[in-house]
């Protein structure tokens, strides 16, 4: 677990984004990649992994390609590139589908995007939250072996030292919790986005993300269910 002695935790209110080619991070006063022109088409690649459960796990990767395009031609002008791993809720449809924009985009902007889908996981049982976090794990070392593998499609495109993870509703409890179990400095942010109730029996509460040493950003909408108690 990386912890902060002090229990202090970085909350960054306006951006979590990793700066391509630099792994460093942006908290604001420069424009992010929402706000600048495509320098790259968004190539994607399909996988299937197993985790450590033994499921069955899909995974599309966005990555900067020289032409659009599933298994396009890598554009590695700019390689490695920070990664982004976003973490489906299990139980509301494909992931490809909810987040391919996202992956798009980013990916034209310099900007690895893996999407994790969670299924066959469910939302509401409590120990498949504990298998879904080793899953995030694994799918983080999933790719880092393809970007050290000659012949791989993702062979030298990511950025293993500058990794975010972002999940959306249970998945942003998932990234959480993922981040404050990584014991092999896999994770360096967390965006948590409309965080839903926990599952009430033996999960950690809110005051164990207060031991996170590393960027959070916090996403809530005025009609939002999340729960910071």
């Amino acid at each position: 677990m990386r912890s902060n002695p002090t229990s202090s935790v970085t909350v960054l209110v306006v951006a979590v984004l990793l700066l391509p080619g630099s792994g460093m991070l942006l908290a604001s006063g420069s424009p992010g990649p929402f706000d600048s022109s495509p320098s790259h088409e968004a190539g994607y690649w399909n996988t299937t992994f197993t985790d450590s459960a033994t499921n069955d796990l899909d995974m599309t990767v966005y990555y900067p390609a020289q032409i659009a395009g599933e298994d396009a031609l890598k554009d590695v002008s700019g390689a490695p590139y920070p990664m982004l791993l976003i973490v489906h809720q299990p139980g509301i449809g494909p992931a490809f589908k909810y987040w391919r924009s996202y992956g798009e985009h980013l990916s034209q902007r310099g900007y690895a995007v893996a999407i994790l889908d969670t299924d066959p996981y469910r939302p509401d049982v409590r120990a498949d939250y504990d298998d879904m976090v080793t899953a995030t794990h694994d799918a983080i070392d999933h790719i880092s072996n393809e970007h050290g593998t000659s012949g791989s499609i993702l062979y030298g495109m990511v950025n293993t030292s500058a990794v975010a993870v972002a999940g959306h509703g249970q998945g942003a409890w998932v990234a959480l919790y993922a981040a404050l179990n990584d014991d092999s400095d896999r994770i360096h942010a967390v965006a948590s986005i409309d965080l839903n109730s926990r599952p009430s029996t033996g999960q950690p509460g809110w005051t164990d993300v207060g031991r996170l040493d590393l960027p959070l950003l916090l996403l809530e909408g005025s009609r939002g269910n999340s729960d910071y108690s």
